[in-house]
């Protein structure tokens, strides 16, 4: 307990506050519950228990990053215990402390207890409603006393008020209880159930409401196949040796020849109240809409630990002990140290980023334009509204139309300019637009799904590099026509396609994280004349896997030059097709006379960390 203790307390003051804490905070905003109700929790995605608790915790207490978390610290610790609590009961107590250390180490269970959402406190519930329900159902040999009845059924409540996956597993455990069921409590085990639907109706009409939007596809990706192997392996730290360590353990166990038979039945439930929320999750978000993510299943994730050292429960203590003690030893080097936890960030950066603000309009005052990218004002306000500096435009939604935001940069005078944004992903090609008027980078950081940028009019003495891994021209096509005036610009007349790139994947891309940029100067006799910059990646059988285009209404003479951007960033998906190629081109649907300047297509390193660290 004293290492999950510290490894739960150390830095969750420090640390930024995430996107989805800032966006809680956001939404206590409310002068009673019934309003809280209808503005912080109907348009949200979970029940109503964490927002309120924190609407009057943060009436105690003041808006400190610690303050906020310490529930929830506390909510992962005890879960800790309550894992130790149901394992000593139902296996052996050496065993429980293998399960407590393992808990108390592993990344998976820290990252979420040092968060303000309702990951910790959903896991402690859903804990505390197994270690209920299993007295009564599976152990109790007599009539279970009046309070063992309220402890299952307030847990129970607890955990469906608290996220809809730690109530799929309310829902998972009644029903298997109704199989395991003496006959002499069927009615109590009824009222019981009868009472926590009572005690939800008040919630009813806000979870209707909420299970009408489906899910979060907005911005979420259906999982694929390997989403399993992906799940355990992140479960695990990411970490090989670790993993190569509890399979160890776990062959040791089979074959001990003193394997806990008495457990058959229990390996049983615990295999369902683990797989059953992952396939579930899995096949909604496959057919419906995507909801699954690592967050949700930290609920049922106990009951695969109860299920993997359930097998070395026949093994003396001692070595049990031992056991315990190194992976106590080893979860806390591979978390500490090898996985680097305190020292790089797992959710989008604002305490950073506010604190580049405030420097910089300390440092240059009138002379920079700030603009900051945000879902609201209020999030990097925590930290700005300290001292009191505000940027000078706030970007909420990013617009389909970039030509006024490009014009904007165009008009200001500040010899200085920073572009500050968060969990808001700006354009990558607003980079470029921006250095069109400020050409000069003297500041650039990356972090998790969000960076800061300050640029500069004039040239300084040092500057950041561009970071280009690999420049290339786009070669005349035949049938262009030299432009007699300069020869690196073709005319193309009346074509619908006019300048195709084409490469492999993987001897293009390094990285995920590597941006494809295409640009280029154009001009049409055409009085408009629709481009669109285009990029797709197609299977070794020619099928599109992704297309992405960005159109520009090209409406300048021969006299005028256009300038366009266009950029991609591979995902990780694209990234792992193998054999795929990635194609780059000028789509021209209205076959205009289009004259065509310096068609280039650059690599960048990108931002190596916008997706996460392994």
């Amino acid at each position: 307990m004293l290492v999950a203790g510290l490894l739960r307390v150390w830095n969750m003051g420090t640390v930024s506050m995430s996107n989805d804490e800032l966006s809680a905070l956001h939404r206590l905003d409310a002068t009673s519950l019934t309003e809280l109700w209808n503005k912080g929790v109907n348009v949200d995605g979970h029940p109503a228990l964490v927002q309120t608790f924190l609407y009057y915790w943060l009436q105690l207490f003041p808006k400190k990053p610690w303050i906020i978390r310490l529930p929830f610290v506390i909510a992962g610790l005890l879960s800790v215990f309550w894992a130790y609590r149901i394992a000593k009961r139902e296996q052996e107590e050496g065993v429980a402390w293998i399960i407590a250390a393992t808990m108390a180490v592993l990344q998976y269970f820290i990252i979420y207890s040092q968060l303000a959402r309702p990951y910790a406190m959903g896991l402690l519930f859903t804990l505390m409603l197994y270690d209920a329900w299993s007295c009564i159902v599976l152990n109790e040999t007599d009539r279970p006393k009046w309070y063992k009845w309220m402890y299952y059924t307030l847990s129970a409540v607890l955990a469906m008020y608290t996220h809809y996956f730690s109530f799929l597993m309310v829902l998972i455990l009644g029903l298997t209880g109704l199989f395991y069921l003496k006959k002499s409590i069927w009615k109590e085990y009824l009222l019981s159930g009868l009472c926590m639907i009572v005690l939800f109706l008040p919630h009813l009409h806000i979870t209707l409401r909420q299970l009408s939007e489906g899910g979060v596809g907005g911005w979420l990706d259906k999982p694929d196949y390997d989403f399993f192997y992906q799940y355990l392996f992140y479960a695990f730290n990411r970490s090989w040796f670790l993993i190569t360590f509890f399979l160890f353990v776990l062959l040791i166990g089979l074959l001990s020849k003193k394997i806990a038979r008495s457990l058959l039945s229990r390996r049983l439930i615990w295999l369902l109240f683990w797989l059953t929320p992952m396939l579930v999750g899995f096949y909604y978000s496959r057919w419906r809409n995507p909801v699954l993510q690592y967050s949700v299943l930290i609920f049922s994730f106990p009951f695969f630990l109860f299920l993997l050292f359930s097998f070395i429960s026949g093994i003396q203590r001692k070595w049990q002990v031992l056991i315990a003690l190194v992976v106590l030893a080893l979860g806390s080097y591979s978390t500490v140290i090898e996985k680097q936890f305190y020292k790089r960030t797992h959710w989008a950066e604002f305490k950073d980023l506010a604190y580049w603000i405030t420097t910089w309009e300390q440092i240059y005052g009138h002379d920079i334009y700030q603009i900051a990218a945000a879902n609201a004002p209020s999030y990097l306000g925590f930290y700005l509204d300290r001292t009191r500096v505000e940027p000078d435009e706030y970007i909420q939604d990013i617009p389909d139309d970039w030509t006024p935001f490009r014009e904007r940069i165009k008009n200001l005078s500040q010899p200085y300019l920073s572009l500050s944004w968060s969990n808001q992903v700006t354009p990558i090609e607003w980079i470029e637009f921006i250095k069109e008027s400020y050409p000069y980078v003297l500041h650039r950081r990356y972090y998790f799904n969000s960076e800061t940028w300050l640029f500069s009019r004039n040239k300084p003495e040092q500057t950041v590099n561009e970071d280009i891994l690999e420049k290339k021209y786009f070669n005349p096509a035949q049938g262009w026509q030299n432009d007699p005036v300069n020869d690196t610009a073709y005319y193309y007349v009346q074509d619908e396609y006019l300048a195709t790139f084409e490469m492999p994947v993987e001897d293009l891309i390094q990285h995920p994280s590597n941006i494809l940029y295409m640009h280029g100067d154009f001009h049409s006799t055409a009085s408009s004349c629709h481009l669109h910059m285009a990029f797709s990646l197609q299977d070794n059988s020619g099928q599109t896997l992704h297309w992405e285009g960005r159109q520009s209404q090209l409406e300048c003479g021969e006299d005028t030059i256009c300038s366009f951007w266009h950029a991609m960033r591979f995902t990780f998906k694209s990234f792992r097709c193998t054999g795929a190629t990635i194609k780059a081109y000028i789509w021209n649907p209205d076959a205009c006379s289009v004259g065509i300047k310096n068609l280039t297509l650059e690599l960048r390193s990108g931002n190596p960390v916008i997706y996460g660290a392994d």
